[in-house]
């Protein structure tokens, strides 16, 4: 990816969101069976249970609120929607690949959440745990002005708190996803900083079950 490239707003990542939002699932072959995060949240428990068991109720929290706040219609989501993978021509979005991990979510901005996490990480050098903290507790007034979130959000139809819990669900997806990789599994420093320390920084926060 470009470094000059411009930020979401600027390239013209809303509409290709609000396109990818609007697609029915079902005509893409897609249903209820294909979210990933009732397994996410199994796996991702048993783990917990072996390396913090303490980080277990922010987890149950996290899940409970994300049940709360389901959207009714099911969404795509693309499952890998990070800088890597979206190609810019004229400053423009022209296209996306790396496909293979698309399923169906009942949180719609876990696509937007996924997008911004790379850029804040790839783009800004911000570890996962201080996105989280800063995306889940809706505190968009902290993230860099360049990201123009409000103004991604106002131009979807969402708020803060849909973003909020699109971050959470982006979060664990992710964390499971890494962590069935059988090394990474087993490296402490990997589960640490993928389930660890975001479960931790949550509970300090007050935020998992906000």
């Amino acid at each position: 990816v470009d470094r000059d490239a411009p930020a979401p707003a600027a390239a013209g990542i809303a509409p290709v969101l609000k396109d990818l939002l609007d697609l029915a699932p079902a005509s893409c072959g897609l249903d209820d069976g294909h979210a990933v995060l009732p397994r996410a949240l199994a796996d991702l428990t048993a783990l917990l249970r072996r390396h913090d068991p303490d980080g277990v109720p922010t987890l149950r929290d996290a899940a409970t609120r994300l049940d709360a706040g389901r959207s009714p219609k099911l969404h795509v989501r693309k499952g890998d929607l990070s800088l890597s993978n979206v190609f810019l021509e004229g400053g423009r979005v022209s296209g996306l690949i790396d496909w293979d991990e698309t399923g169906a979510t009942r949180q719609p901005l876990a696509p937007l959440a996924d997008l911004l996490f790379s850029w804040l990480w790839q783009r800004g050098g911000w570890s996962r745990t201080r996105s989280l903290v800063a995306l889940a507790g809706g505190r968009i007034g902290a993230l860099p002005a360049s990201l123009s979130v409000a103004e991604l959000l106002t131009s979807l139809g969402y708020g803060p708190d849909d973003l909020a819990r699109g971050a959470l669900c982006s979060w664990i997806e992710h964390a499971y996803h890494e962590l069935q990789h059988p090394v990474f599994r087993c490296r402490e420093d990997r589960v640490a900083a993928l389930l660890v320390e975001p479960c931790r920084a949550l509970a300090a926060a007050g935020l998992a079950g906000a």
